[in-house]
């Protein structure tokens, strides 16, 4: 029965790894643990040192001897009781000082966005850009990987196996970047796991159909600046998840077979294609933006509805090549058509049929004489036309029918005459066209009419140096 007095009587230290109030943050007192006193240790102290002192002997007079030993014992417990007593008091009272560590399971990261974190840092604006043509797509919505929301878990170190990391390539979990490292060849043994292969800059001349024959979740495959001529027939036939291929700056001669139809974005400038079939890009269907330029393409090298069939296709660059006419049978899904600096010397009736929701238009430093009338009838929803550097001697006819343009470059040409509705539409109860931009410096105009700028926006600009 002592035992079990004495058992529940005495101090016991409660576990306190974690805050009561926090499940993310470890608090341990200053004193180590807290301590809980019964009012038990008073009844035991007494019951265990009282008939010792009553029973000591006194005096005739009455008065108590001198101390002894067992007093002085008395005093020891009842003191050591009291402290005991006071100090377990004062713990559960006392507000606990702690010191706070983040719990495993807490990330604070966990809740930033992961949008525009596709492409990695290595992914420099040189290789996204056109290199040909100096541009890249605007308002187009070409879909990025997002990450996918999860229950925070216990973080914990993942990494590439040694013998899947080729040899002075950099590796990270779904992602290996062997750039610039003088590769004669496609690296072997890489993981089936693999989402983004760098291999940019390097010496490889030949794509073999078994490189990548284990890559079937491989999302993004950069091959830019090689010198690479060859692609196997069935090389890129098992990525079936590839999304984005870049084989830009290479010594292709034909646009690669067996392209897999998940495809959205291609480039391909900057090679030695020479023709475009009807077939060469066959069963794109999810291709948003493509981009052709820099490639001895010339006369009708591009066959005739080479690009109908591609529902999805939002921006086509086909800029610094030798063609001489605007491709036919054009998808109407197409917001931006680039065609600069190539050898057109004519803008045809029907050129844009059925192009109702292209945004912009680069017809740049071409040949271009004339402008058929209603050449831009179907652009309705056209707000950028590019026709600077040109040969034009008029202002191209319909352009005050176009209600959403906004911006027209015309500058460099060899226009000589303007009329008062060459811009702006002369016609009662009609919607006009508000320009912010119109450029027509370096041209050959003598006179220029009152009207001709009345639907010019009041804060656009109007560019006449050496006009």
């Amino acid at each position: 029965m002592l035992l079990a007095f004495l058992q529940t009587g005495m101090p016991t230290e409660k576990s306190s790894s974690f805050h009561p109030r926090s499940q993310h943050v470890v608090s341990r007192l200053s004193t180590g643990r807290h301590i809980h006193t019964s009012p038990r240790w008073f009844v035991l102290c007494f019951a265990c040192a009282s008939p010792t002192f009553c029973r000591a002997p006194r005096r005739s007079n009455g008065s108590f001897p001198t101390m002894p030993p067992i007093l002085g014992l008395f005093l020891l417990i009842s003191t050591t009781c009291f402290l005991q007593a006071t100090d377990g008091a004062k713990s559960q009272f006392r507000f606990p000082t702690h010191r706070t560590v983040r719990h495993p399971s807490f990330n604070f990261r966990s809740k930033r966005s992961m949008e525009n974190q596709f492409f990695p840092a290595f992914m420099t604006e040189e290789m996204m850009a056109d290199e040909g043509s100096g541009g890249k797509p605007k308002d187009i919505d070409v879909p990025v990987k997002h990450a996918t929301p999860r229950t925070p878990a216990r973080r914990t170190e993942v990494h590439v196996p040694e013998q899947t990391c080729p040899f002075t390539c950099q590796c990270q979990p779904k992602l290996i970047q062997c750039s610039n490292v003088r590769f004669e060849e496609v690296p072997e043994k890489l993981p089936a796991e693999l989402e983004i292969l760098d291999l940019q800059d390097n010496k490889i001349t030949e794509i073999k159909d078994d490189d990548f024959s284990n890559l079937v979740d491989l999302e993004v495959l950069i091959l830019r600046n090689n010198k690479i001529s060859v692609i196997q027939p069935n090389a890129l036939a098992p990525l079936v998840k590839l999304q984005r291929l870049y084989l830009s700056r290479n010594a292709l001669t034909t646009i690669p077979p067996n392209i897999p139809p998940t495809i959205m974005e291609l480039r391909l400038h900057d090679n030695y294609i020479e023709k475009i079939m009807k077939d060469s890009m066959k069963g794109l269907n999810h291709l948003i933006c493509a981009v052709l330029g820099s490639n001895p393409l010339s006369g009708d090298a591009i066959a005739a509805g080479a690009f109908s069939d591609m529902a999805k296709l939002a921006y086509l660059r086909i800029a610094e090549t030798n063609i001489t006419s605007i491709p036919t049978g054009l998808p109407g899904s197409l917001k931006e058509l680039h065609l600069d600096s190539n050898k057109i010397k004519q803008v045809k009736k029907g050129d844009f049929a059925n192009l109702v929701n292209l945004i912009r238009l680069g017809l740049s430093a071409n040949e271009i004489e004339t402008v058929d009338d209603e050449a831009f009838k179907d652009l309705k929803h056209v707000k950028e036309i590019h026709l600077d550097s040109n040969q034009l001697t008029a202002v191209p006819p319909g352009l005050p029918d176009l209600k959403k343009l906004q911006t027209i470059f015309l500058h460099n040409n060899q226009i000589s005459k303007l009329s008062n509705d060459s811009f702006c539409s002369l016609k009662r109860n009609y919607k006009r066209v508000m320009y912010t931009v119109i450029s027509l410096h370096n041209n050959k105009l003598n006179e220029i009419p009152q009207n001709t700028y009345s639907c010019l926006n009041g804060r656009g600009s109007l560019h006449l140096g050496n006009s």
